[in-house]
């Protein structure tokens, strides 16, 4: 099996806008900046190095706060020290965070402040989860947290890869090929969690009267066909469309060996018609993200 390797990545969703000012505003610091008064005072607390510093106003008080990762340089492990500090408070969140050389820090401004952070999975048995943290009175407070996936952001929009087996070997009764499937989120800004966008399954017969259909499974079946040629032997289709007006379409080709390969499209549809512009990926994807990887836990 392929060793899946996950990109941590560090998100912070900025939900209303932020104090520009760079002034910490108690007066004896007031000549410093955040990012310079943050620097020192993580040295009183660890003998590690500042690896990744986010600095924002993320409860809109007019003082800005720190997340930061913190590691020595010279540690083989990918495990760092994640710290939380405020002009009144510190925590340390994490011993053991893991990140990777490849960690990125993405911004999203909306209605409120928020931060995400993804643990990686670097080798297969590694755990991977993402947790959202908000800061209340001067302290950061985890809102949401879910196992196997890694959130990141596309466009101010929330996505998760969620990852599956594509390939069936009969011989061996598993799926033998890793892949990734791609998932539009929805955050609930009142209960603040994430969601699946509601989702209802088409039939053919409802599919097929949604205007360019013919044309999408015409597009499908090329792709297939440059794939594996004249070796299959069977194609089914099963049809979701979501809320956020999306529609997945999940492909199993069976060929003559009796191998059996997940495959999906998503598409838009606007005014009853779909987008024509689609990539054939790789596993099929399901009818809810949250709720499936739930079960899985359960």
């Amino acid at each position: 099996m392929k060793k899946i390797l996950t990109i941590m990545t560090i998100s912070i969703i900025v939900l209303v806008g932020c104090d520009t000012s760079e002034n910490i505003t108690t007066k004896k610091e007031k000549i410093k900046t955040s990012t310079d008064y943050y620097k020192d005072e993580i040295k009183k607390l660890t003998d590690k190095d500042i690896y990744k510093m986010i600095v924002e106003d993320y409860d809109n008080d007019g003082e800005k706060e720190a997340f930061i990762l913190a590691n020595k340089e010279e540690e083989k492990e990918n495990k760092f020290e994640l710290w939380f500090l405020s002009g009144k408070n510190s925590q340390k969140l994490s011993d053991e965070f893991v990140a990777t050389e490849d960690t990125t820090i993405e911004l999203f401004i909306k209605n409120k402040n928020y931060i995400i952070f993804n643990v990686a999975q670097l080798r297969q048995n590694d755990s991977m989860y993402t947790e959202i943290y908000k800061v209340k009175e001067n302290k950061a407070v985890k809102v949401f947290e879910q196992n196997k996936i890694n959130l990141f952001l596309e466009n101010e929009e929330l996505y998760a890869y969620d990852y599956s087996y594509s390939v069936l070997q009969p011989e061996f009764n598993e799926w033998m090929s890793l892949s990734q499937q791609k998932y539009h989120i929805k955050w609930n800004g009142k209960k603040e969690m994430c969601q699946d966008y509601d989702v209802k399954t088409l039939s053919e017969e409802k599919f097929s009267k949604i205007s360019k259909a013919d044309d999408v499974k015409n597009l499908i079946k090329k792709q297939i066909k440059k794939r594996y040629g004249k070796k299959t032997t069977n194609i089914e289709y099963k049809y979701f469309e979501r809320e956020d007006k999306s529609v997945d379409i999940n492909i199993i080709v069976t060929t003559k060996d009796g191998s059996k390969y997940k495959h999906y499209v998503s598409t838009s549809v606007i005014n009853n018609t779909l987008g024509t512009n689609i990539i054939m990926s790789e596993g099929n994807k399901e009818k809810y993200l949250f709720k499936s990887l739930n079960e899985l836990t359960n």
